[in-house]
């Protein structure tokens, strides 16, 4: 866990790079599958979507993919492959709960608004202590100059609990289905936590990702 902390940071410069070169865009911003000589695209937004797939299907998906495409197309003369053929080998290692990935992150531009209101705890009669999420989450469509679409949301996103104000140490972690606007969630720990956070490891793509945490209070009683 804590490997992809330190991951999150080294990332940091790539994800920045990406929002930063989508502000001062003067022509258009394209999606990933078909971008050229827009390094805050193939750069910046490429390695973290990278990044984040190996973290959702796995390295060893995202690597057989990746081999399948070079053993088709080595020593080939022309046409030369496109995006779209890894894709076509991409799209045989997803399954099928996350096919939607290919689309929100390859051929559209998308862009989430996760909150998290409160993170609060109880101590239940095992000993244990149950962390309730309250989330608002909306998931955003952009086109290539920049209007912006709320579409529904249906996506696995990540929560999770660290033990240290920092956010250098990570308690715990759960990848949970939100198809709401509003929703909540619960994490069991065995200790207090102290800080809760949606995508934790920051691996999807927002511009505002400070009130993704909140401090962990304990629950107050109800008279």
């Amino acid at each position: 866990l804590n490997d992809d902390i330190q991951m999150k940071n080294f990332l940091k410069y790539d994800y920045h790079r990406y929002l930063r070169g989508r502000s001062r865009e003067t022509e258009k911003e394209l999606p990933l599958y078909k971008v050229e000589n827009q390094g805050y695209l193939h750069y910046g937004k490429g390695s973290v979507i990278m990044y984040a797939l190996q973290d959702y299907i796995g390295e060893e998906k995202v690597n057989k993919a990746m081999s399948n495409f070079l053993a088709e197309f080595k020593y080939k003369a022309p046409p030369y492959p496109t995006s779209l053929d890894f894709l076509r080998h991409l799209e045989k290692e997803v399954p099928d709960s996350l096919n939607y990935l290919i689309e929100d992150w390859f051929k559209s531009i998308t862009l989430y608004d996760f909150r998290l209101e409160s993170a609060t705890y109880v101590k239940n009669n095992e000993g244990k202590y149950e962390v309730t999420f309250d989330i608002n989450s909306r998931k955003l469509k952009a086109d290539t100059i920049g209007n912006e679409t709320e579409v529904p949301l249906k996506d696995w996103v990540d929560i999770g609990l660290f033990k240290d104000s920092d956010e250098k140490e990570l308690l715990a972690i759960e990848r949970v289905l939100i198809n709401k606007a509003t929703q909540s969630f619960t994490l069991t720990v065995d200790t207090i936590p102290t800080k809760a956070a949606i995508d934790p490891k920051r691996i999807l793509i927002e511009r505002v990702y400070k009130d993704n945490f909140k401090t962990v209070k304990e629950k107050e009683a109800v008279n």
